[in-house]
Order: C-alpha cells, then structure tokens, then sequence
C-alpha cells in the first residue's frame, strides 16, 4: 500500500490525502483527492490497522488499491507523469462525485422541465400574452376586450382548481384529471352554459398549446364532453315581445336613462352585440346600389362581415337623433339602467311583472347564503325572477332574432345574414320562444286538420 499522509497545518476540519511518487528522479506530492478528518486520522496514522480500518469505513480504501494499481502499470510501462496519474485519479476518486454532480443536474433539469411543461404556468403566461395583446386569436387579430374578460375569468377558476391537485404537466392530462376539473365547476355552483364556457376556455388552450409543439398529448382535446342543457334551464334567455319594444320605444325618459333606452333598441332592431352597436357611428352607414340605408361593419367578436338593411323606422329615428353615432355607455352601465327602464315600465305592461324561471348565478347564491340578498322561489322550488329583472344588453340581440322569427317575413338565411350568424343550429339558439309559445304557434298554423 502507497504511504499516506495529509498536508494540512489545521487541527480539525477535512483535509485531503496526499502521497509522494519518485516521478523522473523527482519526489512529487499527489493529491489523491480523498478527504478525511483531520483530527481522526491524526489518531489511526500511527496504526496501519487502525488507519485501514478507518480508510474501509469511508470507502477509500478500494480506490487507494486502485490507484496504487494504476501508477505500478504507468511505471512498468514508462508513461508514469503527473498528468497520467491526476488523469487516473479522475478517473478513479471522481466518479462518483461526478455521478453525484450529474445525478443533482439531472434533478434540476427534471424539475425545470417540469416547470416549463407545467400547465398552469404556460396557461398563465399566456393569457397575460392574450391580456397585452401579444398572443392573437387563430385570424391572427386580436382578441376582443369581452373575450379578454372571460380569459381572466377562466385563469381565476383554472387557479383555483389547480389548488385542489398537484401541479400537473400536458402529458399527464387524461380522462380522470378532465373528469376532477369538471366535478370543480359543477361543485363550484356554475351553471351548465357557464361552465361549457370555461370547458371551452381549457380546450382551446389544450388546442393552442398542441398547434404551438408544446406538447404532444394529442388525446387530450378530445377528452373534454359538454353538458346538455334542458329546456327549463334556458328560461333565463328572454326576449321583448313586439308589444314591449312599442310601449319602451313611447316611454317618456330623459338624460342617461333615454340614451340607454335608445342604444338598447338600436340592439333590438340590428341584432347586434353590445360589443358591434355600441360602436355604431356614421362610417357605418351606407346604402344600396338601389338607395336603401343600410349597416355596415365587422362584427367585433368573430370578425364576420354583415350588412344589416334599416328595416324599422323606429330604428332610423332613432339613428337620425344622435346624429348615427350610439351614444357611449359602458356595458355594467347599461345592464343596470336597462333593468331599472324595465322595472318603470312593468307598472304599464304587465307582461313584464311575470315571473320567469331562472337559474341563479354562483354570485347571487353565495349573496342569498350570506343573507346580503333574498330570492323568490315557485311552489316546485325554483328560482324566479319578474321578467324585467332578467334584461340586458344581450336581451336586444335575442329581441331582433326572436321577433324576426314570428314575423314569417324572412327565411332563416336572410336572418342570420343580419345576426351574423354562420351556423344555423347557433342561431336558432337565439329564437327564445317557451314550449308553449312554440304549441301556441303551431296550432295557430293549423286549419282544423293536422295533415
């Protein structure tokens, strides 16, 4: 066995083995890059057994046996340099430390792909890409400010989700994780329609991120189902019958509340979102090769072109008295003032006192459970509100469709050529008519025989 000894003028602490090797007729020191404590071998030096066994419990002594071997090979074959000895003592001492050292990359690289393919990070920097713009829809435009809106709606309930499971990677999405995020929405309290909604949202992030080569889980957009809605869960979707739009086109109003009145209406008479009318100004406005007024523009949220002919004279007074251009009112604005416009004029038209079924939204349960708010409920135990309650700006779009419907007047193709609407099954969702509106009609269609 080589001799061994340590160089170290400390009394405690580690210190490295070293040993001295005739090299060309020159006693050098070689570092055998094996630490020992300082104070115990200064007690097991003096005894070879001792020193032995003490090298046995910290693993050295192989590789002590090892490099001995090394240096009588390099000797005998007259290759013995201070190169070709540090060289075999890398090879040798430092193994396992560099198996250490790679072991300990190979972890921090685990766990930075694992961050980089976590889906929660990558959801949430993208939607701060979607937020400033950076991130563009599939037409390569941007996203419109409403649609902004429901992302950050989305990432809050994603979060809140990935609070009640580990941190989950693209590859790990499957049935029973899609399953867990759906039980969340339902268990949340969202309504069916809402919670497709943020379906959807998860989905489409799921599509972009696989179009983007972020990952390769081409199972996973498919594993998403959508609930069916029933008809008693669609009651919350209302309309204004032909009579309703008359007596609140004739209400006596003034100031915010007849700008908001009159924006509602040119909803109701373009079949407009809030998002498409509200920006209505005169470069609008054109007409026909024949003269007839018409609208012209870009829906905002699918980016459809319509031309909507001026079918009402209502709506071109109207347009004629703000000069064609919608007043501006923010949407929060014009949802409750509308509501308050319709509770007024219920105290004439009583159609709009009747209660509707309805379906309360997340916040107004966790209103009525925290007794900050009262609901009305029917004998069967559902919520109703009177049907005033339950207008908004989307209230218009339905209004237009829904009365064009029952005016026989147009063929659905001519009506979704107004609404913008490209599929007909997604505009037939907008023809608000109850199952005994629906009776009422095709009886009235009848002669007195069925065939």
């Amino acid at each position: 066995m080589i001799s061994l000894t340590i160089r170290s003028k400390q009394d405690e602490g580690d210190a490295m083995l070293h040993t001295r090797i005739k090299i060309d007729g020159k006693a050098k020191w070689i570092n055998l890059q094996l630490p020992v404590n300082i104070k115990k071998w200064n007690e097991v030096s003096t005894s070879l057994k001792k020193q032995t066994n003490y090298l046995d419990k910290l693993g050295h002594s192989k590789k002590i046996a090892d490099i001995e071997f090394v240096i009588k090979d390099l000797r005998q074959r007259d290759c013995l340099t201070e190169e070709a000895i540090q060289e075999a003592i890398q090879d040798t001492v430092l193994v396992e430390k560099r198996e250490r050292i790679k072991k300990q990359d190979d972890l921090k690289r685990y766990i930075s792909d694992k961050q980089n393919k976590s889906v929660k990070t990558w959801v949430k920097d993208y939607i701060v890409k979607i937020v400033s713009g950076e991130a563009r829809t599939y037409e390569g435009e941007r996203y419109a400010d409403n649609t902004i809106k429901i992302w950050k709606q989305f990432l809050r309930i994603f979060l809140d989700f990935c609070k009640t499971t580990n941190d989950f990677c693209w590859e790990e999405i499957n049935q029973s994780l899609v399953n867990k995020y759906m039980a969340f929405l339902e268990k949340e309290g969202y309504s069916k329609s809402v919670a497709d909604r943020y379906i959807n949202c998860f989905k489409t992030l799921i599509i972009i991120a696989e179009r983007e080569d972020i990952h390769t889980n081409h199972k996973a957009r498919g594993m998403f189902r959508h609930s069916t809605v029933k008809e008693h869960e669609k009651t919350t979707a209302i309309y204004l019958t032909k009579e309703e739009l008359e007596e609140l086109y004739n209400m006596e109003l003034v100031g915010l509340e007849e700008e908001v009145r009159d924006a509602f209406l040119v909803a109701c008479y373009t079949g407009q979102r809030y998002s498409d009318f509200s920006q209505l100004n005169p470069t609008c406005f054109d007409t026909t090769f024949d003269g007839k007024k018409v609208i012209r523009l870009v829906q905002t949220k699918t980016k459809t072109p319509v031309v909507i002919p001026i079918l009402d004279n209502k709506l071109k007074t109207i347009l004629e008295k703000y000069n064609y251009k919608v007043p501006e009112i923010a949407d929060q604005v014009m949802n409750r003032y509308i509501k308050h416009i319709g509770e007024k004029l219920s105290h004439t038209v009583k159609s709009l006192c009747q209660d509707v079924k309805t379906i309360l939204t997340k916040q107004e349960r966790t209103a009525e459970e925290n007794k900050t708010k009262t609901f009305r409920y029917d004998e069967e135990g559902n919520a109703i509100k009177y049907k005033w309650e339950l207008i908004t700006t989307h209230t218009g779009r339905r209004t237009c469709a829904t009365n064009m419907y029952l005016s026989k007047k147009y063929g659905t193709r001519e009506m979704m050529l107004v609404t913008g609407h490209k599929k007909e099954e997604n505009f037939l969702k907008y023809i608000k008519l109850s199952l005994d509106e629906e009776a009422h009609k095709l009886a009235m269609s009848s002669d007195g025989e069925m065939f």
